[in-house]
């Protein structure tokens, strides 16, 4: 699977709202928002297709209501 076909069967999945840019260093992770609350399957099938696309990365599904911080030791 290429990028192009990687992308558009992640906007043809509903719970897919918007994909916003492509990590520009190796190590960076990328993060999916999705609006609504999705199943453990429909993550690990987003993260399965992005994978197919950036495979070194660190994928992250978030829910909208969802938010992570950092915090300085």
């Amino acid at each position: 699977m290429n990028r192009r076909e990687a992308l558009a069967a992640l906007v043809s999945l509903p719970s897919v709202t918007r994909i916003q840019s492509v990590p520009a260093n190796a190590d960076d992770v990328i993060v999916a928002e999705v609006d609504h609350a999705v199943s453990i399957e429909t993550a690990e099938l987003l993260k399965a297709h992005l994978q197919d696309v950036w495979p070194d990365r660190k994928i992250v599904v978030l829910e909208k209501s969802i938010q992570i911080k950092l915090v300085p030791r």
